[in-house]
């Protein structure tokens, strides 16, 4: 049995599950959530202008994005970088990590040690569920 592959799927739907909750309902007053992801992969879209060599984050509030939009394979959304729209598409496969900030919990998706690993089927991946104290 794979048990890093039903691991991975969850990891994602639980992601995609989050997103939907948001798209639907929106983000309410002092509420965020962060979303750490690989930015070295062709099938990330981010504008130049705003993308970290490796890896980056986001972070999600009320009034930082708009047309979040949750798809089979990747979520694409609008965020705001000096006053700016930047639109974002990031497969679930290169999500490391969501902070849940309200809540005070993280769920850590870890890549590998190498900084050329990119995340596919066939990689071994690791989940550390922690719960922030």
């Amino acid at each position: 049995m794979d048990y890093n592959k039903h691991l991975k799927k969850g990891f994602i739907d639980i992601l995609k599950n989050i997103l939907k909750e948001i798209s639907q309902s929106g983000i309410k007053e002092g509420y965020g959530l962060a979303i750490t992801f690989l930015t070295n992969s062709p099938h990330v879209v981010i504008s130049e202008r705003i993308k970290w060599p490796n890896e980056m984050k986001v972070y999600l509030s009320e009034g930082t994005f708009e047309d979040l939009r949750i798809c089979d394979t990747f979520f694409e959304i609008v965020l705001f970088f000096d006053d700016e729209e930047e639109l974002l598409k990031i497969p679930y496969v290169f999500v490391t990590k969501i902070e849940d900030t309200e809540n005070n919990f993280e769920l850590n998706f870890l890549k590998s040690e190498n900084e050329d690993f990119f995340i596919t089927d066939e990689n071994i991946i690791n989940i550390d569920f922690e719960k922030k104290k």
